[in-house]
């Protein structure tokens, strides 16, 4: 049988290889290069060591297994980069030593996944301060002649890149930014357990639109008419009834006609909601967050900022709050344009944010700017218990809205009141409106972008760069 002809090639050898910490026992043999690439896999599998381990720990003989970045050829020796998820290694061959090789690797394309067996030796020359000088190599799947190299797709238009995404991905820079988002979604994660919130998944087909607005995309469900989430807002608000603190991390979409560097019609966010919250509160639970991201992402992925050549800018302890009322003022002093009650314009922000020069929070912003659930301040109803937290970017950029939140309303006559005077309809809202019947104590919550905190931390141009696939009304693949 294929199972027993498996098993008869598999040859014991008596030798050891220090693999971990610990020695184990090699007990197969890498057979001669006529075997099938079924055979050899499962050894592969058993056999195959991270790069970073073998950087990191005390070996004589390495397995590794990864895509061929580089090759270089100096006289009759051939220098090979080899990557994988973990690192990269540089490998070796002389012609001398064995010419059939040689040429077996000198022919192999470049992306190519390969599976190499080498000695290792200190060089402080290579990456990593390690070479392997190859033994035996095989090509596990052999790449096509790529239409545009690697080193080439870095500089390409972003059409290009996000064509052959699934290879720009490969990239030493996009490999390092998914994996930082990776560990900033990690790191929010830990922070907001830390600090006493549970973690909830609400539902991304709805019925009811969250804020209105036509930046809805409708779908049909079950002969239904649906819309897709454009915020949990509703239902995170709804958790609080079974916990007083609780978060999200998600995806939510917005039919939005922009083409920037700061909008997704697919987008990433963190929300929390907490009971007895309030403004305060929720301004210091932000800089608290943004603050434990910035000591871990420099304590624990130092080599992966520099990577990037990114150092994550000091912060002030607290960030400064300006009141909406005090940048109209400010603004109409300097001759620009505005009138209080109107949205905060682009150029606005970035005139301001040139003068803060550190993350800050607009407060106060009045209703009639915001969605129908923000809470008025008893003092003066014609503003809300709400803010914006902005970051700035350069002197020449725009600054970037990371989150917006506040105190919600729990009053069922207020919420009605607000609903109406929106042109919007209470029956439409009808297990969200009668919640509020049954004891719903004062709450407050935000919500926070991911991928423009990603953007943010890691001075990214762009937003399409934060993650893998990007929505906006320009590109539906891959």
């Amino acid at each position: 049988s294929a199972l027993q002809e498996l098993k008869d090639t598999i040859k014991p050898v008596i030798a050891t290889q220090k693999v971990s910490m610990e020695k184990i026992e090699v007990k197969e043999k890498i057979t001669p290069e006529k075997e099938t690439i079924e055979t050899l896999l499962p050894r592969v599998r058993s056999l195959r060591m991270h790069i970073s381990d073998v950087l990191e720990k005390d070996l004589d003989i390495a397995y590794i297994a990864g895509w061929i970045e580089s090759k270089m050829k100096i006289g009759k020796i051939i220098f090979a980069i080899i990557r994988d998820g973990t690192g990269r290694i540089q490998t070796v061959i002389k012609k001398q030593d064995n010419e059939e090789l040689y040429h077996h690797i000198e022919e192999t394309p470049l992306e190519s996944f390969v599976f190499i067996v080498g000695a290792v030796r200190r060089d402080e020359r290579a990456p990593g301060g390690k070479e392997l000088k190859i033994q035996e190599y095989y090509v596990i799947s052999k790449s096509s002649e790529l239409k545009v190299p690697l080193i080439q797709l870095g500089t390409s238009s972003l059409p290009v890149r996000l064509h052959y995404r699934y290879l720009d991905i490969r990239r030493r820079t996009m490999r390092t930014v998914l994996y930082l988002r990776s560990r900033i979604t990690h790191y929010v994660r830990e922070f907001f357990m830390k600090e006493g919130f549970t973690e909830i998944h609400t539902p991304k087909i709805i019925g009811t639109a969250t804020e209105g607005g036509a930046e809805l995309f409708p779908l049909l469900y079950y002969g239904r008419e649906a819309f897709l989430a454009q915020s949990p807002q509703l239902y995170k608000q709804m958790a609080l009834n079974a916990f007083e603190r609780v978060f999200e991390i998600s995806a939510y979409f917005r039919a939005q006609p922009y083409d920037t560097p700061r909008h997704l019609s697919e987008f990433w966010s963190i929300d929390a909601e907490a009971v007895l919250f309030g403004l305060d509160d929720l301004l210091e639970t932000l800089e608290k967050l943004i603050h434990y991201i910035k000591k871990k992402l420099e304590k624990n992925e130092s080599q992966h900022l520099k990577t990037l050549n990114v150092s994550i800018p000091k912060l002030p302890e607290k960030f400064p709050r300006l009141t909406y009322s005090e940048i109209i003022e400010q603004l109409t002093n300097e001759g620009v344009s505005i009138k209080w009650g109107d949205d905060l314009s682009a150029e606005a922000l970035h005139h301001i944010a040139n003068e803060v020069k550190s993350p800050f929070f607009i407060i106060e912003w009045p209703a009639t700017v915001r969605a129908f659930y923000y809470r008025p301040d008893p003092y003066n109803p014609k503003v809300t218990r709400s803010f914006d937290l902005m970051w700035p970017t350069g002197h020449k950029s725009l600054p970037i809205e990371l989150s917006s939140g506040g105190e919600r309303i729990n009053d069922i006559e207020i919420l009605k009141r607000n609903l109406q005077e929106r042109g919007l309809f209470p029956e439409s809202y009808g297990w969200y409106i009668e919640m509020f019947k049954y004891g719903m104590p004062p709450h407050a919550g935000f919500g926070l972008g991911l991928d423009r905190l990603v953007q943010a931390i890691l001075a990214i141009p762009n937003i399409v760069d934060t993650i893998m696939c990007p929505r906006n009304p320009k590109y539906l693949v891959p």
